[in-house]
């Protein structure tokens, strides 16, 4: 996509994510058809607001930015957060200049008002729901997570490392988001080595093998030579970084349990296989 797609398309498709800009908005209005001005703080967001839907303008922010990050961010510069904050006290602050005449029950609910706005912002005021596949592969993942115990150092898909370190933060990870998302490994340079690398790229294959092996019935895969060739390079790799749990698609696991080469104590928590290392 070109930049200026990026500039015209960019808007709407923000505002389908991110509600927030929508409240910022709203009280910009507010204020100057409430009290016929803008502060010196709200005319700053308003002209940061010009500048990044105007397309030429957020051309340009887009060029300066680094190529890592997305149309999204440029977004950043508008300081979400305080306008909401400045729009809650105010609104509140009028309410409570009424109250006289207009009587307690008015401020009341508008306070009530105010802090449901804002438990509602909690997820940017997108309404997420849970389908029931998601909801079962979260149990899934729970009770992954309730099973480990003691001092571990976590080598497993990422989705389901995430979701464990979420639940625990006492558990390590061998390597973080950082290793497939670009911004976030933006400043760390070779964070990882190459071998560790390849590990990961390896635990990824094996869950896509996984994935063909549940949709696939009629026919006996064979294990692909990427998955066969690294498993050992793979495993070394992460005992090198201190992991002393593995966390594999069982069903995928039961067709690779030959290849591996050391002895671990395994155990079966749903639909994965946990391989710890025998002392």
């Amino acid at each position: 996509m070109s930049l200026l797609q990026e500039a015209l398309l960019g808007v709407s498709e923000y505002f389908t994510v991110n509600k927030l800009i929508v409240i910022c908005f709203a009280i910009l209005l507010y204020e100057f058809f409430l009290h016929q001005k803008l502060s010196a703080f709200l005319k700053y967001v308003l002209c940061i607001l010009a500048v990044i839907i105007f397309p030429v303008t957020a051309i340009v922010l887009l060029i300066y930015q680094p190529d890592i990050y997305d149309y999204g961010f440029i977004w950043t510069l508008v300081p979400v957060v305080a306008v909401i904050a400045y729009g809650g006290v105010r609104f509140l602050w009028d309410m409570i200049s009424q109250m006289e005449q207009q009587g307690r029950g008015r401020f009341v609910i508008g306070a009530l008002a105010v802090v449901g706005i804002l438990f509602l912002l909690g997820n940017r005021g997108c309404i997420q729901r849970v389908t029931l596949e998601e909801a079962d592969q979260r149990s899934v993942y729970g009770q992954v997570a309730e099973s480990l115990s003691g001092e571990t150092t976590l080598w497993g898909p990422r989705e389901l490392m995430q979701y464990i370190r979420s639940r625990n933060a006492e558990v390590k990870l061998v390597y973080g988001m950082d290793m497939w998302d670009a911004q976030a490994a933006a400043y760390d340079g070779d964070a990882y080595t190459p071998e560790l690398i390849v590990a990961y790229e390896w635990m990824q294959q094996l869950e896509e093998f996984a994935y063909q092996l549940e949709i696939t019935t009629d026919v006996v895969l064979p294990i692909p030579d990427s998955i066969a060739g690294n498993l050992q390079s793979s495993f070394d790799a992460v005992a090198g970084e201190g992991v002393n749990v593995m966390i594999l698609p069982t069903i995928a696991y039961q067709r690779i349990a030959e290849m591996i080469l050391e002895e671990y104590e395994t155990r079966e928590v749903r639909d994965y296989t946990l391989l710890q290392r025998v002392r």
